[in-house]
């Protein structure tokens, strides 16, 4: 899959949504009994609410490349400080980190922010 940056973040050029979520949704999945739908996940990183999908988005945050967690979000509205806001709270309340994802998060943060 070869990704290219644009001014958001990562995109798959050739990729259609319901690839990249098929590509998230089989990975966020595999290891749990109960799987997370896209709409509960979109849920879950807009609004912050990580309960009762806590283990999903931790696996989502730390088992799904970096590129593909930022094309996600911008395929589903997520603006970057709201997913940034649900890393920070799955990272609180598990511990699970991911330096490549807040990486891209910060340099996104910066590219954004009003004082550039």
């Amino acid at each position: 899959m070869m990704a290219t940056v644009g001014k958001r973040g990562v995109v798959f050029p050739g990729h259609s949504s319901a690839r990249i979520d098929a590509l998230v949704l089989g990975t966020v999945n595999a290891p749990f009994r109960k799987p997370i739908d896209v709409a509960t996940l979109v849920f879950s990183l807009g609004t912050g609410k990580v309960r009762p999908w806590l283990v999903h988005l931790a696996t989502f945050f730390s088992e799904v490349a970096p590129d593909l967690v930022l094309d996600f979000a911008r395929r589903h509205d997520v603006v970057d400080a709201k997913l940034a806001r649900a890393y920070d709270a799955v990272k609180a309340q598990t511990g699970v980190e991911n330096a490549a994802l807040e990486k891209a998060l910060v340099t996104l943060a910066q590219a954004t922010s009003p004082d550039r």
